[in-house]
């Protein structure tokens, strides 16, 4: 049994250790993360050309008074965004399973904020919807509860582009649903790779559901 991850000889919250993953499981992670980082080194690179070209106005010695105020205000703006971009490479690249990633209690609507500013950033078309008032957090390693949410909204969005993802309840744990953006009633169904995927992350109750996600409950 691993140390970090899964300790649940000690703690019965913490889950036990997954079934080895298959590696049409491996693959939907992996395209996953992959066409996020993509997106978010697309993103990276329309910052840095931005940077670059504001840098270029205050060429001159001394550079144009004008140009100086406009620079000042371009660059500050792009640091703010670099900011954000760095926050969403963090979650994107944190290490999903193995030691030194334990389970902590989570905010679940606060991680679909995060992973749906992740996406829209790398180009996605996500975002995070309804939120019911009574969620219960849940109880999973972080990066590993981020990693299954970009799959999820990953593999829904295969299927119909746009994706809304909504937080409710459900038997005391909470459950991240994809839905057709433009078809407020209509499921968008993640293919089974991509829910075997989020079983190896979360465990198999995760992906009871083609189109939803369950994370692991703080009292289970």
């Amino acid at each position: 049994m691993s140390i970090g991850r899964h300790t649940a000889a000690l703690d019965p919250q913490v889950p036990a250790d997954p079934s080895p993953p298959t590696a049409a499981a491996v693959l939907a992670w992996t395209a996953a993360r992959d066409a996020a980082l993509r997106g978010l080194v697309h993103a990276l690179s329309n910052r840095v050309g931005t940077v670059a070209a504001a840098a270029a106005m205050l060429d001159g010695d001394p550079p144009p008074a004008a140009s100086v105020g406009t620079a000042a205000r371009v660059l500050a703006g792009e640091g703010e965004r670099l900011e954000a971009l760095l926050a969403h490479l963090r979650l994107a690249t944190g290490a999903p399973l193995g030691d030194g990633a334990p389970a902590e209690p989570l905010h679940v609507p606060e991680l679909v904020g995060e992973v749906c500013a992740l996406a829209a950033a790398a180009g996605w078309d996500v975002a995070a919807g309804d939120c019911a008032a009574d969620t219960p957090p849940a109880y999973a390693p972080r990066a590993a509860a981020a990693h299954a949410l970009l799959v999820l909204a990953h593999g829904a969005g295969a299927g119909v582009g746009s994706v809304v993802l909504e937080v409710g309840a459900e038997g005391g744990a909470a459950v991240v649903r994809a839905r057709a953006g433009a078809r407020p009633t209509s499921p968008a169904v993640v293919p089974p790779d991509g829910r075997a995927a989020c079983a190896w992350l979360l465990g198999d109750a995760a992906a009871a559901e083609a189109g939803a996600l369950r994370l692991p409950p703080l009292d289970a």
